[in-house]
This record gives structure tokens, C-alpha cells and sequence, in this order.
């Protein structure tokens, strides 16, 4: 999820000031955060090899749906909020990394099971957090 976002030009956001500092830093600080929580969500939970990756799929699939809410709402914050923190907080190289081990292990099934429910996941949640952000 990881991305640049540049948020559309939209009349009704409802962000009335910007962060004083260059998107960067703001991309910078969020990322920052973002990443501090999927850690600490990881080792909360941690998920043990050959094991169905669900704290990533539930960081996923959650910061999907923030994301989708956060189109258009956000404005100029949209570095520190999208970019910075909901990057940070979801992983597209982690979701790679588990399917791979869980291919490469045998787990065929379980790889392809994550890869599906993380892709329906995340777009249903994105579409979801869209229409609830409206």
C-alpha cells in the first residue's frame, strides 16, 4: 500500500490548514508512526512459521479501509495520513515475504488462500472506507 498519494482536488475536504512542513517530512513522520504500530502489532501478535499471516492481513486490510475513508477528507494532510502513516502501517513486501515462505514450505493452499483474502480484502475494504468517507 505504499504509494505516493496526491489527493484529487476536492471542494468539500475538510482540512482548513496544512502542516507546516515540507510533504516529505510529513511523509517522513507519518511513515514513522505508521510503521511503529505494524511493529508493535507484530510483536503483539506474532504469527509462527507455516501459520496463516493474519496480523498482516488485519494491518492490511484495516489500513485499507482508512485509506478509502481518508480520500478527500484528508487534503493537504494527505502525506502525513496516506502516504506517511497508512503506508507505514500496511505492507505489500511483507505480504510477498509470508506467501513466499508459505509457497516455498509447501503451504500451496495457505499462500494462495493469504494472497486471495488480502487482495478481496483490501479492495473491498478500500470500497467500503470509500462510500463510509463520503
Amino acid at each position: 500500500m505504499a504509494c505516493i498519494y496526491a489527493p484529487p482536488r476536492v471542494e468539500h475536504a475538510t482540512t482548513t490548514s496544512s502542516p507546516r512542513w515540507p510533504p516529505i517530512v510529513a511523509v517522513a513522520l507519518g511513515g514513522a508512526v505508521g510503521t511503529s504500530v505494524r511493529y508493535a502489532a507484530a510483536t503483539a501478535a506474532p504469527v509462527a512459521i507455516g501459520r496463516f499471516p493474519w496480523t498482516t492481513l488485519a494491518l492490511n486490510v484495516v489500513g485499507a479501509l482508512l485509506a478509502g475513508v481518508a480520500v478527500g477528507r484528508v487534503g493537504r494532510w494527505a502525506p502525513l495520513v496516506v502516504t506517511g502513516f497508512l503506508g507505514g502501517l500496511t505492507t505489500m513486501s511483507a505480504l510477498a515475504v509470508e506467501a513466499d515462505v508459505l509457497f516455498r514450505d509447501g503451504h500451496h493452499g495457505l499462500a494462495l488462500a493469504y494472497v486471495a483474502a488480502s487482495t478481496a480484502g483490501g479492495v473491498a475494504a478500500a470500497l467500503l472506507g470509500l462510500r463510509a468517507g463520503r
